[in-house]
């Protein structure tokens, strides 16, 4: 081969078109094309144009196509046309005719890389997709996926357009403000005190705003609400008509002394409900629900129906005269000895049940005989002969519950039906219920703590005992004269209620922390409203226990979840279910579970439920600024406002909040940062006055924030509604906003009464310092416009500074 033939061949020799119609080499792997049907790869379609000499075939040649929906409502496929024809070569524009979608053919996949990359993060709202191939496998959409989420292409104007914009940004990035917060219960006082409650998930509750009257829950016909606890709205008319009665009552029940006490006047007259047993002779009100005879227990109500059934409800003339009675006949001298005999009995039993319990933990406890000083509260439903005859109570606060020695030796003895449930240091764990059992809810503490109350018919009478017994002795108490000491039982009254209450936590006489033992909510009383606690009322047993909600996170509690949990404060029968491994020894309490007796709910469920926060996936669901709550800032004289953000301060504004709202900013703003995380990392271009999530570039964290404006550079103004300040986002840092977080808006702007509307670098610069960011002001006055969440604030010391300084004129002062 001669010298001119070699070189003309390697003149016509082309490496990289042999590369070019190479698929091995020439294809997509990652990026917008990486889903292209096989025919459309760049090496594909050079083979095939080599193999085409039919110009006709030219028609049938699929082309590279891209899918746009979620279109706005006006756009028009000339719109469309359009829009694409400037970044690449459009061949047609064809619309669905089952889905809002549009679907542009274009002349090249190189024309086809260049619309989607231009038009991915875009203003006009629609979302652009590639034509897949279908007989892709999954595996490798997913991997494409993901090699897309690990690279997303930027668009191509990364520019921003100030020239345009209509509102003003803050001159600086200020850090975020962080506050300590002060617990309601400082556990380093309130550990040392044996209260056998766990203080460590009662420290931080979701009612810190109520407690300093920040917050009120709006209250229904029937139930108000206060600190996680409901109390009965009672009419004033019916309030009047209870205290008229209880002056008219013959006397009170002293429970210590297990007998009635007459009051002076009546002249020891026994009231018209109050009688003695017809069997035992022994003082009780309790009577037969058909002919109101009285008997003091079931037990012996039971042993007088073979002779009681012949007259009990029915008319004189069908009466039966019963037979003799076969036992013996009570008088004064045989009841005192059966008295001692039955005690002595009592005595006995005990020691063997407590001897069989440790042989044979699952050995029941023999029925005892009625005792004056032990009562048996065995339901009548039990009996076989006495379906409709039952014992009522006309006064429930005459009933004596058992002692506690009792108490332990039956709980002892029904749980042993509970399967290796560990053993319990408190008083709280040895009262739980058993699981299966039916509980209602007397308080919510937080999101995954509770304190239930046990149905069982003993804990019901015991209940019930212990707060009647209260109201009826409440006014005879005498009050504390004295500070009382960390874990002293005490009676608080509250709602005009009397109950018994434990001190976590004493400040000073206007300060006095406790938690109510027989509801579970955390009040702050003052000293007057504390009386002493009678011995018998402090021996008592606690009747609301602490509960864990298992598989429910610690969250801060929004409406939606406080409004669910409340519905059942309403004396709702629900199911409790746990098992032996579900007792968390570090705090010594049972992680439950809580079903709806009537409906089968999980409560525990339904909670997670409300508090996950889930994406929104409709282009159309989406939240504006009212969609939240605007909590309004105290007004008048000598208020203290904590600055957010003084980044505005040429305009002469700052925006403020009080010290309790910062630290509720802070609370769910842990939850804020953790969804923000875990969701896909798309971006978004929120509409105007439309609430989203938008990344801080200072800390890199989420916030939440509103659109101002969007003037079509990929970069709209963001107002960070916590915090005041407005900043330029682009949109690859801005997030969906879920509509679970219904958290209010704390935060309002304030104008410095006395300053220019526009303020020079000088000013601006002074007023910093005397106005620092995240720092508490004392504002002379502040007067609120109503319905505008804008306030005007004197600060009139700030003012002679800056005339005395020479920065602010007279003329400019504006008083």
């Amino acid at each position: 081969m001669s010298v001119e033939e070699l070189n003309h061949k390697f003149d016509k020799w082309n490496p990289m078109e042999n590369d070019y119609k190479n698929t091995k080499f020439n294809q997509y792997v990652s990026g917008p094309g990486a889903e292209l049907d096989a025919e459309l790869q760049p090496g594909q379609q050079a083979l095939q144009s080599g193999k085409r000499n039919n110009a006709d075939k030219k028609d049938d040649q699929a082309f590279p196509t891209l899918v746009f929906r979620n279109l706005p409502a006006d756009m028009t496929k000339t719109a469309m046309h359009n829009i694409c024809s400037k970044h690449g070569k459009v061949r047609t524009v064809r619309d669905s005719t089952k889905n809002d979608y549009y679907f542009v053919e274009l002349a090249t996949v190189a024309d086809m890389e260049a619309v989607f990359r231009a038009l991915e993060h875009n203003n006009y709202g629609f979302q652009i997709l590639v034509g897949k191939n279908k007989n892709k496998k999954s595996s490798d959409m997913e991997r494409n996926k993901i090699n897309r989420n690990l690279a997303p292409v930027p668009p191509l104007s990364t520019g921003i357009d100030y020239q345009n914009r209509s509102y003003r940004t803050s001159n600086k990035q200020h850090p975020r403000p962080h506050v300590k917060e002060d617990s309601v219960l400082h556990t380093n006082n309130a550990t040392t005190v044996d209260s056998g409650l766990p203080l460590k998930l009662l420290v931080d509750d979701a009612h810190s705003l109520e407690r300093q009257g920040l917050y009120k829950m709006s209250n229904d016909k029937k139930f108000n609400y206060r600190n996680g606890r409901s109390y009965v709205n009672m009419p004033e008319k019916t309030k009047k008509f209870i205290d008229k009665k209880h002056s008219e009552s013959s006397g009170t029940y002293n429970g210590s002394a297990n007998k009635f006490m007459h009051k002076p006047e009546q002249g020891g007259l026994m009231p018209k409900d109050f009688a003695k047993c017809s069997v035992c002779f022994y003082a009780c009100d309790n009577v037969c629900a058909r002919c109101s005879q009285h008997y003091c227990s079931t037990e012996c109500q039971l042993s007088d129906w073979p002779q009681h059934r012949y007259i009990c409800g029915k008319p004189k003339h069908l009466q039966k005269t019963p037979p003799p009675k076969k036992q013996k006949q009570f008088d004064k001298k045989s009841l005192e000895s059966s008295k001692e005999t039955n005690k002595e009995a009592l005595r006995s039993t005990e020691e063997k049940s407590k001897k069989g319990n440790e042989t044979n933990p699952q050995k029941q406890l023999p029925t005892c005989s009625k005792s004056p000083t032990t009562k048996h509260k065995q339901p009548i439903a039990t009996a076989m002969e006495l379906p409709s005859c039952s014992t009522n109570s006309a006064t429930s606060v005459r009933k004596q519950p058992k002692t506690i020695e009792q108490q332990r030796t039956t709980t002892s003895t029904t749980s042993a039906n509970v399967s290796k449930i560990p053993p319990a240091t408190n008083n709280d764990q040895e009262n739980m219920p058993r699981s299966g059992n039916i509980v209602t809810i007397t308080a919510i503490s937080k999101t995954n703590v509770v304190f239930i109350r046990s149905k069982t018919y003993d804990a019901n009478l015991s209940y019930f005992n212990t707060i009647d017994s209260l109201q009826a002795i409440g006014k005879m108490l005498p009050p504390l004269k004295a500070m009382p000491q960390c874990g002293n039982m005490v009676i608080a009254k509250f709602e005009n209620q009397f109950n018994r209450a434990l001190v976590l936590q004493v400040i000073n006489p206007e300060k006095i922390l406790i938690i109510f033992v027989d509801y579970g909510n955390l009040e702050q009383m003052t000293l007057d409203d504390l009386f002493e606690a009678p011995e018998e009322f402090v021996a008592k047993p606690r009747h609301a226990i602490p509960v864990l909600l298992k598989d429910v996170p610690d969250l801060h509690m929004t409406q939606e979840i406080r409004k669910f949990m409340y519905t059942y404060l309403h004396n709702i029968n629900v199911e409790i279910r746990y098992k032996a491994e579900d007792f968390r020894e570090e705090n010594k309490i049972f992680a439950v579970e809580l079903i709806d007796e009537s409906t089968q709910q999980n409560l525990n469920k339904m909670i997670v439920k409300l508090s996950k926060p889930t994406e929104p996936q409709n282009t159309n669901e989406i939240c504006n600024r009212g969609y939240l709550e605007q909590k309004v800032l105290p007004s008048g004289d000598n208020v203290e406002f904590y600055i957010m953000d003084n980044s505005l301060m040429s305009s002469g504004c700052i925006s403020c909040t009080i010290k309790p709202y910062v630290i509720e900013i802070q609370k769910f703003q842990k939850e804020l940062q953790s969804y923000a995380e875990s969701i896909t990392k798309e971006a978004y271009t929120p509409r105007v006055d439309e609430l989203c999530i938008a990344r801080y570039s200072l800390d890199g964290l989420w916030y939440r924030g509103v659109c101002l404006e969007a003037v079509g550079d990929g970069h709209p103004s963001i107002h960070f509604i916590d915090y005041g300040n407005i900043t330029i986002v682009p949109i690859e840092d801005i997030r969906r906003y879920p509509r679970q977080f219904t958290y209010p808006i704390y935060t309002a702007d304030c104008e410095i009464k006395g300053l220019p509307h526009d303020c020079d670098d000088k000013l601006v610069a002074k007023l910093e310092l005397l106005i620092p960011n995240n720092d508490v002001i004392k504002c002379e006055n502040v007067t609120a416009f109503e319905g505008e969440n804008f306030y005007v604030i004197s600060l009139p010391n700030v003012i002679r500074d800056l005339i005395a300084c020479g920065i602010l004129k007279n003329d400019q002062h504006i008083m």
